[in-house]
């Protein structure tokens, strides 16, 4: 039941801790023959991830990863989830600086409230590993990303929002709901509410949905 499952999920957070990524976060995944070749997409099937994805952690032929060049370079943090039980990467994200333009309700007011965007925190890319879904990975990801966040921004840059595209499917969107992010289009909100209340709601791999959640909502 729902006790043995939030024991579960208790029990799985304990476990983990997120790290920046670097050489050594890979190692124990090259053991289960991923990274091997471009060709191979070992990694895609442990983590259901995007091409582009794939191709940033693969190694090139100079046995460099793309993610750690782009990380050196200031593009974004990139960071693991690890389960300090195997000391094994079981997700990965990563984190840039971004804007945000946000539904009127949240422009209401005096400058500088009413500016039309704000300063957020952007999750370019968020996967876990396709047999630890549905354990609460993610929200223990989420959760670390709002806190450290909420720290952060009275201590340093300044920023409201934390922001993301959602797959367009239903899993991925109602994952987000449930972490209180929400619909940054107001037509998105309307059209896909109404298709996932009535069932017609169609997933399409292809497509994003950018959500967001405002860090106002949380207590200080």
């Amino acid at each position: 039941g729902s006790r043995s499952q939030t024991a579960q999920l208790h029990e799985m957070s304990n476990r983990l801790q997120i790290e920046p990524v670097n050489e050594n976060t890979f190692k124990t995944i090259d053991v289960r023959g991923c990274f091997s070749s471009p060709k191979v997409n070992d990694f895609q099937s442990l983590f259901d991830c995007s091409w582009n994805f794939d191709r940033l952690v693969l190694k090139s032929s100079e046995g460099n990863r793309e993610l750690l060049n782009l990380q050196k370079s200031g593009s974004f943090n990139a960071f693991a989830c690890i389960d300090a039980e195997n000391e094994s990467p079981i997700a990965f994200f990563t984190l840039a600086a971004s804007t945000l333009c946000v539904p009127a309700q949240y422009r209401k007011g005096k400058d500088p409230a009413s500016w039309d965007s704000f300063p957020s925190i952007q999750i370019d890319y968020l996967f876990v590993d396709m047999d630890l879904r549905k354990c609460g990975v993610g929200s223990f990801i989420l959760n670390w990303i709002k806190k450290q966040s909420l720290d952060r921004r009275f201590q340093f840059e300044a920023f409201r929002f934390i922001y993301l595209n959602s797959i367009k499917t239903e899993q991925a969107i109602r994952f987000y709901k449930k972490n209180d992010f929400v619909f940054a289009d107001c037509d998105d909100e309307l059209d896909i509410e109404q298709t996932l209340n009535d069932g017609t709601f169609c997933d399409d791999k292809e497509m994003v949905v950018p959500m967001f959640f405002d860090l106002n909502s949380l207590k200080l």
